[in-house]
Protein backbone atom coordinates (compact mmCIF):
# COMPACT_ATOMS: atom_id res chain seq x y z
CA UNK A 1 0.00 0.00 0.00
CA UNK A 2 1.41 3.38 -0.95
CA UNK A 3 2.01 6.15 1.54
CA UNK A 4 -0.86 8.11 0.01
CA UNK A 5 -3.30 5.22 0.52
CA UNK A 6 -2.12 4.77 4.10
CA UNK A 7 -2.74 8.45 4.73
CA UNK A 8 -6.23 8.20 3.20
CA UNK A 9 -7.08 5.19 5.39
CA UNK A 10 -5.74 6.90 8.51
CA UNK A 11 -7.79 10.00 7.71
CA UNK A 12 -10.87 7.88 7.04
CA UNK A 13 -10.43 6.05 10.31
CA UNK A 14 -9.99 9.31 12.22
CA UNK A 15 -13.05 10.92 10.62
CA UNK A 16 -15.11 7.77 11.23
CA UNK A 17 -14.05 7.64 14.87
CA UNK A 18 -14.93 11.28 15.49
CA UNK A 19 -18.23 10.94 13.61
CA UNK A 20 -19.14 7.76 15.50
CA UNK A 21 -18.33 9.36 18.85
CA UNK A 22 -20.36 12.50 18.09
CA UNK A 23 -23.30 10.49 16.74
CA UNK A 24 -23.33 8.10 19.69
CA UNK A 25 -23.06 10.99 22.16
CA UNK A 26 -25.91 12.86 20.46
CA UNK A 27 -28.15 9.78 20.55
CA UNK A 28 -27.34 9.14 24.22
CA UNK A 29 -28.40 12.69 25.09
CA UNK A 30 -31.85 12.18 23.54
CA UNK A 31 -34.13 10.96 26.32
CA UNK A 32 -37.30 10.06 24.44
CA UNK A 33 -35.85 7.39 22.08
CA UNK A 34 -36.64 3.69 22.50
CA UNK A 35 -33.84 1.50 23.97
CA UNK A 36 -33.25 -0.34 20.71
CA UNK A 37 -32.02 2.88 19.07
CA UNK A 38 -28.93 2.87 21.28
CA UNK A 39 -28.20 -0.75 20.41
CA UNK A 40 -28.67 -0.18 16.66
CA UNK A 41 -26.41 2.87 16.72
CA UNK A 42 -23.69 0.94 18.54
CA UNK A 43 -24.06 -1.97 16.07
CA UNK A 44 -23.80 0.31 13.03
CA UNK A 45 -20.73 2.03 14.43
CA UNK A 46 -19.21 -1.39 15.17
CA UNK A 47 -19.85 -2.55 11.60
CA UNK A 48 -18.22 0.59 10.18
CA UNK A 49 -15.10 0.07 12.31
CA UNK A 50 -15.00 -3.64 11.46
CA UNK A 51 -15.15 -2.91 7.72
CA UNK A 52 -12.41 -0.28 7.92
CA UNK A 53 -10.08 -2.42 10.05
CA UNK A 54 -10.71 -5.52 7.89
CA UNK A 55 -9.90 -3.50 4.78
CA UNK A 56 -6.63 -2.31 6.28
CA UNK A 57 -5.66 -5.84 7.36
CA UNK A 58 -6.49 -7.35 3.96
CA UNK A 59 -4.46 -4.69 2.15
CA UNK A 60 -1.45 -5.33 4.40
CA UNK A 61 -1.78 -9.09 3.92
CA UNK A 62 -1.96 -8.66 0.14
CA UNK A 63 1.18 -6.50 0.20
CA UNK A 64 3.02 -9.12 2.25
CA UNK A 65 1.99 -11.88 -0.15
CA UNK A 66 3.12 -9.83 -3.16
CA UNK A 67 6.51 -9.15 -1.54
CA UNK A 68 6.86 -12.84 -0.74
CA UNK A 69 6.04 -13.79 -4.34
CA UNK A 70 8.56 -11.25 -5.67
CA UNK A 71 11.23 -12.63 -3.34
CA UNK A 72 10.53 -16.17 -4.52
CA UNK A 73 10.77 -15.17 -8.18
CA UNK A 74 13.98 -13.24 -7.56
CA UNK A 75 15.53 -16.18 -5.70
CA UNK A 76 14.53 -18.47 -8.57
CA UNK A 77 16.14 -16.10 -11.09
CA UNK A 78 19.29 -15.94 -8.96
CA UNK A 79 19.45 -19.72 -8.74
CA UNK A 80 19.06 -20.12 -12.50
CA UNK A 81 21.80 -17.60 -13.26
CA UNK A 82 24.16 -19.17 -10.73
CA UNK A 83 23.49 -22.65 -12.14
CA UNK A 84 24.06 -21.35 -15.67
CA UNK A 85 27.32 -19.84 -14.47
CA UNK A 86 28.48 -23.17 -13.07
CA UNK A 87 27.41 -25.05 -16.22
CA UNK A 88 29.29 -22.65 -18.48
CA UNK A 89 32.39 -22.78 -16.31
CA UNK A 90 32.22 -26.57 -16.36
CA UNK A 91 32.15 -26.59 -20.17
CA UNK A 92 35.13 -24.25 -20.38
CA UNK A 93 37.18 -26.23 -17.89
CA UNK A 94 36.45 -29.57 -19.55
CA UNK A 95 37.66 -28.36 -22.97
CA UNK A 96 41.09 -27.39 -21.66
CA UNK A 97 41.23 -24.86 -24.46
CA UNK A 98 39.91 -21.33 -24.24
CA UNK A 99 38.42 -19.90 -27.39
CA UNK A 100 37.10 -16.38 -28.10
CA UNK A 101 33.51 -17.64 -27.70
CA UNK A 102 34.37 -18.73 -24.15
CA UNK A 103 35.52 -15.21 -23.29
CA UNK A 104 32.25 -13.82 -24.66
CA UNK A 105 30.29 -16.36 -22.58
CA UNK A 106 32.14 -15.28 -19.43
CA UNK A 107 31.46 -11.63 -20.23
CA UNK A 108 27.76 -12.34 -20.71
CA UNK A 109 27.66 -14.20 -17.41
CA UNK A 110 29.28 -11.19 -15.79
CA UNK A 111 26.42 -9.04 -17.10
CA UNK A 112 23.81 -11.50 -15.85
CA UNK A 113 25.44 -11.58 -12.43
CA UNK A 114 25.14 -7.81 -12.28
CA UNK A 115 21.35 -8.24 -12.30
CA UNK A 116 21.08 -10.44 -9.24
CA UNK A 117 24.35 -11.13 -7.44
CA UNK A 118 25.53 -9.59 -4.22
CA UNK A 119 28.55 -7.32 -4.18
CA UNK A 120 30.68 -10.09 -2.67
CA UNK A 121 29.77 -12.53 -5.46
CA UNK A 122 30.53 -9.96 -8.14
CA UNK A 123 33.85 -9.09 -6.49
CA UNK A 124 34.84 -12.76 -6.34
CA UNK A 125 33.70 -13.32 -9.93
CA UNK A 126 35.92 -10.38 -10.85
CA UNK A 127 38.86 -12.21 -9.23
CA UNK A 128 37.88 -15.39 -11.08
CA UNK A 129 37.63 -13.56 -14.42
CA UNK A 130 41.05 -11.99 -13.82
CA UNK A 131 42.58 -15.43 -13.28
CA UNK A 132 40.65 -16.77 -16.26
CA UNK A 133 41.86 -13.93 -18.50
CA UNK A 134 45.49 -14.56 -17.51
CA UNK A 135 45.07 -18.24 -18.38
CA UNK A 136 43.27 -17.43 -21.63
CA UNK A 137 46.23 -15.50 -23.04
CA UNK A 138 47.86 -18.63 -24.45
CA UNK A 139 44.54 -20.40 -25.11
CA UNK A 140 45.50 -23.73 -23.53
CA UNK A 141 44.68 -24.76 -19.97
CA UNK A 142 47.04 -27.02 -18.02
CA UNK A 143 46.35 -28.85 -14.75
CA UNK A 144 47.95 -26.18 -12.58
CA UNK A 145 45.77 -23.53 -14.20
CA UNK A 146 42.68 -25.69 -13.70
CA UNK A 147 43.60 -25.96 -10.01
CA UNK A 148 43.93 -22.20 -9.84
CA UNK A 149 40.51 -21.79 -11.45
CA UNK A 150 39.02 -24.32 -9.04
CA UNK A 151 40.45 -22.41 -6.09
CA UNK A 152 38.78 -19.25 -7.38
CA UNK A 153 35.60 -21.20 -8.08
CA UNK A 154 35.56 -22.55 -4.52
CA UNK A 155 35.56 -19.05 -3.09
CA UNK A 156 32.91 -18.01 -5.58
CA UNK A 157 30.73 -21.03 -4.71
CA UNK A 158 30.80 -20.25 -1.00
CA UNK A 159 29.78 -16.66 -1.65
CA UNK A 160 27.01 -17.79 -3.99
CA UNK A 161 25.70 -20.08 -1.27
CA UNK A 162 25.79 -17.22 1.21
CA UNK A 163 23.99 -14.97 -1.28
CA UNK A 164 21.30 -17.52 -2.14
CA UNK A 165 20.47 -18.52 1.39
CA UNK A 166 21.27 -15.23 3.10
CA UNK A 167 23.60 -17.03 5.47
CA UNK A 168 24.27 -13.89 7.49
CA UNK A 169 24.35 -16.06 10.58
CA UNK A 170 27.06 -18.34 9.15
CA UNK A 171 30.27 -17.62 10.99
CA UNK A 172 33.70 -17.09 9.47
CA UNK A 173 34.92 -20.44 10.77
CA UNK A 174 32.17 -22.28 8.90
CA UNK A 175 32.92 -20.40 5.68
CA UNK A 176 36.62 -21.16 6.08
CA UNK A 177 35.83 -24.84 6.69
CA UNK A 178 33.61 -25.01 3.60
CA UNK A 179 36.40 -23.49 1.50
CA UNK A 180 38.99 -25.80 3.03
CA UNK A 181 36.88 -28.94 2.44
CA UNK A 182 36.13 -27.92 -1.12
CA UNK A 183 39.81 -27.21 -1.80
CA UNK A 184 40.73 -30.56 -0.26
CA UNK A 185 38.18 -32.33 -2.45
CA UNK A 186 39.65 -30.64 -5.51
CA UNK A 187 43.16 -31.74 -4.49
CA UNK A 188 41.94 -35.27 -3.80
CA UNK A 189 40.72 -35.43 -7.37
CA UNK A 190 44.10 -34.44 -8.83
CA UNK A 191 45.17 -37.67 -10.45
CA UNK A 192 48.69 -36.53 -11.32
Amino acid sequence: MSERNKLVFASLLTVSTVFAYLTFRYILELKNLPGITYELTAAIIGVIFTVIITNILINNQTEAELRKEENIKFLDLKSKIYLELMDNLKEVMLKKKIEPDDIIAIRLLNQKLAFVASEDVIREFNNFSKTYAEIAKDGNVNEQEIDSLFNQLTKLSVLIREDLFNDANVNIKEITNIQRYTDTSNKNLDLD
